[in-house]
């Protein structure tokens, strides 16, 4: 994955921003997808449980989609790594699900995010231009 930003140091702004923004969509926040999820979902009620792993399944469903329409030369071996179809994933098909699901959502969601918090006066103006239309 040519864009792959999960294994990069994070400040506390952007783990906050991991954390908001995962919550938001309903998943185990997750700073370093290389770790196992199945502990942290362990510890919840299994109703918990298995509404978390469907909302990620989904998100990692559409981050894949996303993904192959972004660039439909890595479609076919994305669908491949991330063991697409198989009904019970390898331990390195679980982790680029995982990553897969990270780097969308930091790109989609954190980045954005952290634009605005560090370059407000560029939100401003970006603000201002829209209401002068």
């Amino acid at each position: 994955m040519p864009d792959d930003i999960s294994n990069r140091k994070f400040r506390d702004i952007d783990r906050m921003l991991i954390h908001s923004a995962m919550f938001q969509l309903g998943i185990i926040p997750m700073e370093n997808p290389s770790l196992d999820m199945r502990r942290a979902l362990e510890q919840l009620p299994a109703s918990e449980r298995r509404v978390l792993t469907r909302k990620f399944r989904k998100h990692w469903r559409k981050a894949l989609k996303f993904q192959a329409a972004k660039s439909p030369k890595f479609a076919k071996f994305e669908k491949t790594a991330v063991g697409l179809g198989k009904q019970h994933p390898t331990r390195d098909e679980r982790q680029a699900r995982k990553r897969l699901v990270f780097n969308v959502v930091w790109r989609n969601a954190i980045k954005p995010m952290l634009a605005k918090i560090e370059n407000p006066e560029n939100f401003n103006d970006q603000k201002k231009e829209k209401s002068d239309v």
